[in-house]
């Protein structure tokens, strides 16, 4: 596209303009130097259309629809900018109709372009539009008047809340909140800058009274409020220091109290364990068949068993009733000593199977006990830092707090360090006009002139005898 032809956007088209006649009886004519233009489009229209084949090729697409919105606009000048040729050449004046139908024109120039296929926007939708867009910037106008009165109403209140403030201040010396306490302070340095130009002493002595009034109770004040957030702040990490800790309070002690019922559950198996041991040892050396190994009889019994049955085969009772007499007296002997041995058997095995469950149990209590003994180390390792902060942010918080407990005035003492760190910083200071006023004052050296009022010339001079205009000579004779 050709951008000379574009290259103006003043609001209409700058053609020759002693070519150029309108209709004013309202037709929709066009000029010699529009349809010249028209032409002049056409023939870019049919260059553009061989550089859109090259653009396809190359896969871009030109936006045929906002160079047209482009083209309207610049075509279609807006109702402030609008200008028509009058019957003169000479005269402009603004128009509506004219541009319309120059626009009109053009645009009927366009569609009836066989190389331009555009979208061609109605003049009604571009009004309603426009319509729109003025509705949009009424309400925004509307609201921000609405915001701007709102605003001047708290300013106002907020002024007249000031005043009541300094009057209550200089007259019964109460302190104004803290929220428009600098705001007062400011007006008060400037009411004292007001009252050194003035020369009014007293009242500058009673506004600085009043300034200094005001520094100081501010300075306690910001101490104050700078104290109760400290201590505010402390009590909320208290708080939250001591929900951590309780929480893991609870959480530990469900460990505990797992550990203590596995405990028990192990302790009770173990029990139930010996007590089956102990019935099974019973039961065990109860049995006969058990004893087994402690009746065989010793070698001397047997051969006297078998001479006693030998001496009843060869008929010889006499004989065998003596063999049977000692080897029954004999057979009582061994009986005896077998169940000795039996007896003391049994009783070193049980006395072994008392001590190895007595170890049993010994064992399981020590590694109960460290193992008790180390979660409550864990335990501890894990609340001491919760106690330890406890314990240091209550004696932060509790450091101005008298030993004895007893009710103690607080006395505040300022220094140079406090005021400059707190005071100065806090309250603003004097408005540029006041500074500027004050350093003015200060910095002035001519002293004032004295009070001199006219002369009354006639008065003055009415009390005095005229001099003769004419002076006499003495003539020597």
């Amino acid at each position: 596209m050709n951008k000379d032809l574009f290259s103006n956007t003043s609001g209409y088209i700058p053609s020759d303009t002693t070519n150029t006649t309108i209709n004013m009886a309202g037709t929709n004519s066009i000029t010699s130097s529009q349809r010249s233009q028209s032409q002049f489009l056409n023939q870019n229209n049919n260059e553009r259309k061989t550089k859109n084949k090259n653009y396809e090729d190359l896969g871009i697409e030109e936006d045929n629809q906002a160079r047209f919105e482009q083209i309207f606009k610049i075509t279609t000048p807006h109702s402030s900018r609008s200008y028509s040729v009058a019957n003169s050449v000479t005269d402009v004046e603004p128009t509506k109709n004219t541009n319309l139908n120059t626009s009109n024109a053009l645009i009927n120039d366009f569609r009836n372009s066989p190389e331009l296929k555009l979208k061609i926007p109605q003049p009604n939708a571009y009004n309603n539009s426009h319509n729109d867009m003025n509705k949009n910037k009424i309400k925004k106008k509307n609201k921000n008047k609405s915001i701007v009165n709102n605003s001047n109403e708290n300013n106002d209140n907020n002024v007249d809340e000031i005043q009541k403030a300094i009057q209550k201040l200089i007259q019964k010396r109460e302190m104004p909140p803290i929220e428009i306490l600098p705001q007062v302070y400011r007006i008060i340095k400037t009411l004292y800058l007001n009252s050194l130009i003035v020369q009014d002493y007293d009242r500058a002595n009673e506004l600085e009274e009043v300034s200094k009034l005001v520094g100081d109770n501010y300075e306690c004040m910001v101490n104050a409020k700078i104290k109760a957030e400290q201590t505010k702040t402390l009590e909320t990490r208290i708080e939250l220091a001591k929900k951590r800790l309780q929480i893991e309070i609870d959480e530990w002690d469900k460990i505990l109290h797992i550990f203590k019922n596995e405990q028990n559950k192990q302790r009770h198996n173990l029990e139930q364990k010996i007590l089956e041991e102990r019935n099974e040892f019973e039961n065990n050396w109860s049995n006969p068949e058990y004893l087994i190994q402690f009746n065989k009889p010793s070698p001397t019994l047997l051969q006297l068993r078998k001479q006693q049955k030998a001496l009843a085969i060869a008929k010889r009772f006499a004989d065998a009733k003596q063999v049977k007499q000692i080897a029954d007296k004999l057979q009582q002997i061994e009986s005896d000593q077998a169940q000795q041995r039996a007896v003391s058997c049994m009783k070193l095995h049980y006395n072994k199977m008392i001590d190895d469950q007595q170890r049993t149990i010994e064992c399981f209590n020590d590694h109960e006990k460290r193992l008790e003994q180390y979660l409550v180390a864990e335990r501890e390792k894990v609340l001491k830092p919760y106690y330890m902060l406890i314990k240091q942010l209550e004696a932060t918080r509790d450091k101005d707090l008298p030993l004895n407990m007893k009710p103690q005035k607080v006395v505040f003492v300022s220094n140079i360090r406090t005021k400059i760190l707190k005071t100065d910083r806090a309250l603003p200071p004097a408005s540029p006009r006041t500074t500027r006023a004050m350093s003015k004052f200060r910095n002035s050296d001519e002293p004032e002139r004295l009070t001199l009022t006219g002369i009354d010339v006639r008065r003055t001079l009415s009390g005095r005898r005229a001099k003769s205009s004419v002076r006499v000579s003495k003539v020597r004779k």
